[in-house]
């Protein structure tokens, strides 16, 4: 039987992922001070699993990255399925840095000829607009990130967000949850 599963793909606002965070740096004499911020990217499976990816500031942010993130979920956090057996819908919003590239077409399109994957599907929000499952998920990551006032390096950043996760009525339908830091990936374009 052919089985539809849904992914949302999104990044959440660097700004929330400055590091180091301390209450220190709160003084006057770091205010112009310039720090580098984390490049977050979120895949929530509907149903299976979410997953965080995390990146230094220094790693490209290109399609290769969020393809990347989708095939480790598919490959590591949820491989019990059976994916020749899927019909695959992908959703993002309306930017060329999480889905709407060249990239992840080539990636679903061999995934297909190959018949590993059954068929996808690609949706992009019209400008303006948003995922309100995921924006309530960036809220509440927002809000967690905020109790913890001293974050200062990447791994406090993913022992954070892997403490939020481990929480079970945080995203209660999707039992697979993981937060990994990414700052080396296949160049998927070529």
């Amino acid at each position: 039987p052919i089985t539809t599963l849904s992914m949302i793909v999104d990044g959440m606002d660097q700004a929330k992922h400055a590091y180091p965070k301390g209450e220190a740096l709160s003084a006057k004499e770091f205010s112009a001070w310039v720090r580098p911020r984390l490049q977050a990217t979120t895949v929530i499976a509907h149903g299976h699993g979410i997953l965080v990816g995390l990146s230094p500031q220094n790693t490209s942010s290109s399609g290769s990255r969020t393809v990347e993130l989708i095939a480790y979920m598919m490959t590591k956090q949820l491989q019990y399925i059976h994916w020749p057996n899927v019909f695959l819908r992908l959703e993002a919003d309306n930017c060329s840095k999480e889905i709407k590239h060249q990239t992840s077409l080539r990636m679903m399109a061999s995934m297909i000829c190959l018949r590993r994957l059954r068929g996808c599907e690609m949706n992009f929000l019209s400008s303006g607009h948003s995922h309100e499952d995921i924006d309530a998920h960036f809220a509440l990551t927002s809000s967690y990130l905020d109790r913890f006032p001293e974050l200062w390096c990447i791994d406090d950043f993913q022992k954070c967000l892997a403490s939020m996760l481990e929480n079970k009525t945080v995203r209660p339908h999707e039992p697979h949850r993981e937060v990994v830091v990414f700052d080396r990936f296949h160049d998927w374009t070529s």
